[in-house]
C-alpha cells in the first residue's frame, strides 16, 4: 500500500504527491490523476514547457485550446492557456521538492545516534 508524501498543492490546480515505498508520483488535476515514475514526471514537466513555450499569446486566455498527448497512456489532456501555466508552476514546485528529496535520499541518517 502506498504511503504518500506530499510534494505540492495548490487548491486550484491540483496537488503532486509521492509514495515513500514505490516512488511513484501521483499528479492530480481536475477529475484526472496521472501516475507516473520519476523518469516520466521529469519528460511529463519538460514536455509541458516546451509546449507553453511555443505557443502564442491568446486572445482569450481561458479557452481549452491546448492539447496535450498522453502516448503512454493512449488519451489527450486539454487546457487552456491559463490552466497550463498554473500546471508548469505547480509542477516546478513539486520538481524542486522531488529533487530535494532525491538529495536527501543519497544520505543514511539512520545510524546517528
Amino acid at each position: 500500500m502506498c504511503n504518500y508524501q506530499q510534494l505540492h498543492f495548490d487548491e486550484n490546480t491540483g496537488y503532486a504527491i509521492r509514495c515513500n515505498k514505490c516512488k511513484n508520483i501521483q499528479v492530480g488535476l481536475g477529475n484526472t490523476i496521472l501516475t507516473l515514475d520519476t523518469n516520466a514526471f521529469i519528460r511529463f514537466l519538460e514536455m509541458l514547457k516546451m509546449t507553453a513555450s511555443t505557443i502564442k499569446e491568446f486572445p482569450n486566455n481561458e479557452l481549452k485550446l491546448i492539447q496535450i498527448s498522453m502516448p503512454d497512456f493512449g488519451f489527450i489532456l486539454l487546457f487552456s492557456q491559463k490552466e497550463l501555466l498554473a500546471l508548469i508552476h505547480m509542477l516546478d514546485y513539486a520538481d524542486a521538492e522531488l529533487k530535494y528529496l532525491l538529495m536527501m535520499e543519497l544520505f543514511d541518517f539512520s545510524d546517528q545516534a
